[in-house]
């Protein structure tokens, strides 16, 4: 990832979230200003307004899925797409607040149509799918139609990815993948190898923020600087080159 702008350590800047505008934050599991206390967004969804923001193509007309949809990026992603807009998920009768799709990521071909789509976000989800990943993923990368993107963020817990699709006891998936219901772990010693070589026929985006946005949102610079579960990932599907003059 590349870091934009000026990167001093020693201004200092009131924290806003770029998602609903509130100056105050909250503590999460152990980080002083882990969670917005306006819309609750935690770093990782931050991270991704300001990406949705500065780096996201203008709409096209077709959908833009977005999986798991927590409430502050839906409304970003709203505002930006109309309704181009569509969130999705396994158990949709689990929104009361929104109209949610069932798609199902462990056969996304029976649910999405070969460049159907502009774009795909989505946040901590492909730990949860209980599907070979390398299939998920191509899948996934083959809706998207030329010019569009695939935006998302996954958990690291492991140096190197590992995961099990058997029966385990709750208690061992969470000391083994972080949470109970994971079902693998991303590793930061191998994350370009497993899944970043997997967008082929894409050009992965620079994630256009520097040291003073990231104060400024409370995301840690580690998020851009090295692999972590705040960390986000922007690829752009290649168009088809024009054909040459004979």
């Amino acid at each position: 990832m590349v870091l934009n702008g000026p990167m001093s350590q020693e201004s200092v800047i009131e924290h806003l979230c770029p998602l609903c505008g509130s100056d105050t934050f909250a503590p999460y599991r152990g980080r002083p200003a882990g969670r917005c206390a306006g819309c609750g967004a935690h770093e990782r969804a931050r991270l991704l307004g300001l990406v949705i923001k500065r780096a996201l193509p203008e709409p096209t007309g077709a959908p833009v899925i977005h999986f798991a949809p927590e409430q502050a990026i839906t409304n970003l992603l709203q505002a930006r797409y109309g309704l181009a807009y569509q969130a999705a998920d396994f158990t949709p009768e689990s929104y009361a607040w929104l109209s949610v799709r069932k798609i199902d990521l462990s056969d996304p071909h029976a649910y999405l149509e070969p460049e159907s789509v502009q774009g795909l976000v989505h946040s901590h989800v492909l730990e949860h799918v209980p599907a070979d990943l390398t299939r998920v993923i191509q899948c996934m990368n083959a809706a998207i139609q030329p010019g569009g993107f695939h935006l998302f963020c996954v958990p690291f817990f492991t140096r190197f990815y590992r995961e099990d699709l058997n029966e385990l006891p709750l208690q061992v998936r969470e000391e083994m993948y972080g949470q109970f219901d994971h079902v693998r772990s991303f590793g930061t010693e191998d994350f370009e190898h497993r899944v970043l070589s997997l967008f082929k026929d894409f050009e992965r985006a620079d994630i256009p923020v520097s040291a003073d946005d990231l104060s400024q949102a409370a995301v840690p610079l580690q998020a851009v600087r090295k692999l972590t579960s705040h960390s986000a990932f922007l690829f752009r599907k290649r168009t088809a080159a024009a054909p040459t003059a004979s």
